[in-house]
């Protein structure tokens, strides 16, 4: 064997090495498991693989921390609604006061019916994508559980990882 092969041999080595030791000490900081139980990528297969017990434990980790960002969510979106709807009450008053101070400005009461209606329509819209988000987020939450259930019976030692 050649000094160049042998410099391209540790080379590699090293590389594989360095590959080994990142994926033993890393961490994904994300929910690498599906609702199934199955590891998703070979990244995270191999990780789990070098990792054993503590790749579960931190999937535990984030698996918590996502139920409790995603339970958060809708008091979340409660208060930016209350946030906003505090926002156009503050610029109805404005426009009201301009309407006043320049009655000429003020829309024609078709302009106002129209207006009614566009309000009327984005109602609408909005409580479907609410009731669509609130869909979203039950089914989401359900899968978050069964994959809890899984990574807590696989840091109990339970179950076999399937990859």
């Amino acid at each position: 064997m050649t000094h160049k092969h042998v410099v391209r041999y540790l080379c590699i080595v090293v590389a594989v090495v360095l590959c080994v030791a990142y994926l033993y000490l890393s961490s994904l900081g994300k929910i690498a498991v599906d609702d199934s139980s199955k590891i998703v990528g070979l990244a995270n297969q191999i990780r789990e693989t070098l990792q054993g017990k503590g790749f579960w434990e931190n999937q535990r980790l984030e698996v918590n921390k996502e139920l409790a960002l995603e339970i958060g969510e809708p008091k979340r979106n409660a208060e930016l609604n209350r946030e906003i709807k505090e926002m156009d009450q503050e610029f109805d008053r404005v426009i009201e006061q301009m309407y006043r101070e320049n009655p000429e400005m003020r829309p024609s009461a078709s302009e106002r019916k129209a207006e009614a209606l566009r309000d009327q329509a984005d109602a609408i819209e909005d409580a479907e994508l609410d009731r669509e988000l609130k869909q979203w987020l039950h089914e989401y939450l359900g899968k978050l559980r069964r994959i809890k259930q899984l990574v807590e019976a696989q840091v109990n030692g339970s179950v076999e990882p399937r990859g």
